[in-house]
């Protein structure tokens, strides 16, 4: 064999690397479509009602909103974070009110009206509320058992975990660089304490009671069937969960939900009925799964009078705050109005209700995240022991450095925006920041945790998104998690920021910075501390696995044609 056997099979590879380069950037670019980038380019004006008019300058100017928002996000975070957090918590209280007077309600008699009129002014249609819960009264002998809490216990890898051994395994996480060390300290103080003081309303008085013991407290989950919610931990826990969700003739989701609280005998879910309970008196029929659930989007006046209604509240019958977990996730435009909604159905139970709630958020790590500094510094280390291939893809501009921004001393901002996602997706995700900043101000206490890439149906169903993440650990620290491993152990994290006086999300907690909020308990997957920006991720599993099937095609080619010649001589 002489070298020019071997050009061909170069040659070979950089097609394959430039093609597949070239088809990976114009796939995530395009993905959102022209109706998304146009829908999206009026929310502008949120931040042209921000402090600084340089900016507001800018992005008047922009003429190309829909790949040029990344910048004009990164600028606006930037503002957010300077100085002592005055300007942050300030600009959030105006962003949210620009975002709601941007929007109107279409009713559904036709009629269009102000967001905040069609909230004060209530719905036409009341929701009926629906109780379910197993009969609690042993069937012998007709005395109440009640049911135990079942501990969460964390499934990855074919095991599951809890106590000193989750401990141990999220700690192996930060070491690996997935995560950052907060999120250790808080499985830790969940994980291996045995209790904690919570407050019993009967007797007025504070008593010694399990973490994972949420008898009691009531939470409304908006979004409560995606995959990532903790509805059934939640219920596991002895919660009484209010679950928010659309109706269905195919009852098959609701259908689980009932069943589990029925079968297990914890928890209690107080659903939204559209018919009286009276006519669907029987829990478990197909009428009541039927009747069951409601849409945030269309029928939010509905849900708003009911969530604050003397009649829910009497059935909750708690002394706790309402924990409100805003996890609605839907395509292109379609987020920023559920974000909106969401954000207004929050902002109701706060002016209404006799306590402030509590505020859930799950945030994205592909976003501009104020970060401390040593972060920074375990990515550019990385860099230094990437293997020969990636050296090379990055010499030649293919794979690119993540993107940190010079901020102060100890902290820095990370730019994870990922184009691809679009401006409507970064623009609901920092709707839900400046709630949990202005909420938090204003004294609830709020969880916001940062969780990693999972593999959820709604990922992998994409064949070129499931090659991704399957294959992102090839660019470490990178991985991407199966959905009940991040569901298991956020429900912890959340549970955990609800009840400790440690946490971040406690208003009495004082905080550097506002911002600080965000990074506390941040599991990543590896996205702020890999050498490599997420696009740079994807363009080299796609380029491996494809230059090695050329590859191999070629090396057979050749090892055909030596065995030919061998047998022809």
């Amino acid at each position: 064999l002489n070298l020019a056997l071997y050009i061909p099979i170069l040659t070979y590879i950089l097609v394959v690397v430039n093609l597949v380069a070239f088809i990976f950037f114009f796939f995530f670019q395009a993905e959102d479509g022209i109706r998304d980038a146009q829908e999206s380019r009026g929310l502008g004006d949120v931040y042209k009602r921000q402090d600084g008019t340089r900016l507001q300058d800018r992005i008047n100017d922009e003429r190309n909103w829909r790949f040029g928002y990344t910048t004009h996000l990164v600028d606006t975070v930037s503002l957010m974070c300077k100085d002592d957090g005055t300007a942050a918590v300030a600009m959030a209280r105006a962003g949210l009110a620009a975002a709601h007077s941007m929007f109107e309600y279409h009713q559904s008699d036709g009629e269009k009206c102000a967001l905040a009129a069609a909230v004060q002014g209530g719905g036409q249609f009341r929701f009926h509320t629906g109780v379910v819960q197993r009969d609690p009264r042993d069937v012998l002998t007709r005395k109440v058992v009640v049911a135990e809490p079942i501990p969460i216990e964390v499934p990855f890898n074919g095991g599951t975990y809890s106590g000193q051994d989750l401990v141990a395994l999220v700690q192996s996480w930060v070491t690996d660089g997935t995560a950052e060390p907060s999120l250790a300290r808080a499985v830790e103080e969940i994980g291996l304490g045995a209790s904690r003081m919570d407050f019993t309303g009967e007797s007025g008085t504070f008593r010694e009671h399990p973490w994972q013991d949420l008898t009691g407290h009531t939470f409304l989950l908006l979004g409560a069937t995606s995959e990532m919610g903790p509805l059934y931990h939640l219920l596991d826990a002895n919660a009484t969960v209010i679950p928010i969700a659309r109706r269905s003739k195919d009852s098959a989701k609701w259908r689980k939900i009932l069943n589990h609280c029925h079968d297990t005998g914890r928890g209690r879910l107080l659903v939204p009925l559209s018919r009286p309970w009276t006519e669907v008196p029987d829990t478990t029929s197909k009428g009541f799964q039927e009747a069951c659930g409601a849409d945030l989007i269309s029928e939010l006046p509905e849900l708003v009078d009911w969530i604050t209604s003397p009649q829910l509240a009497q059935a909750i019958g708690d002394h706790h705050p309402l924990k409100i977990y805003c996890g609605i996730y839907l395509d292109g435009e379609a987020f920023v109005r559920a974000s909106l909604a969401m954000d207004v159905l929050v902002q109701a139970c706060a002016e209404k209700l006799a306590q402030k709630p509590m505020l859930l958020y799950i945030d994205t790590p592909s976003h501009v995240h104020m970060v401390q500094a040593e972060t920074r510094q375990k990515s550019r280390g990385l860099m230094k022991s990437v293997p020969l291939l990636q050296k090379l893809l990055a010499t030649v501009g293919v794979m690119r450095p993540n993107q940190f921004v010079e901020g102060e001393k100890e902290w820095c901002l990370f730019n994870g925006l990922a184009v691809a996602q679009g401006p409507n997706y970064a623009v609901a995700k920092l709707l839900q920041r400046w709630r949990a900043l202005v909420a938090r101000e204003d004294g609830a206490r709020v969880s916001v945790t940062t969780g990693p890439p999972a593999k959820t149906e709604s990922v992998m169903h994409s064949q070129t998104m499931a090659m991704v993440m399957n294959g992102c650990h090839l660019v470490r620290p990178n991985v991407a998690m199966q959905p009940s491993t991040v569901q298991a152990l956020l429900a912890l994290v959340m549970i955990r920021d609800i009840l400790s006086p440690f946490a971040f999300a406690n208003p009495e907690v004082k905080l550097p910075h506002p911002m600080d909020l965000f990074w506390e308990n941040a599991w990543h997957g590896g996205a702020w501390q890999s050498p490599f920006d997420m696009k740079s991720v994807g363009i080299y599993i796609l380029t491996r696995h494809y230059s090695l099937r050329v590859v191999l095609v070629l090396v057979l080619a050749l090892a055909l044609r030596l065995m030919y010649q061998l047998l022809a001589h």
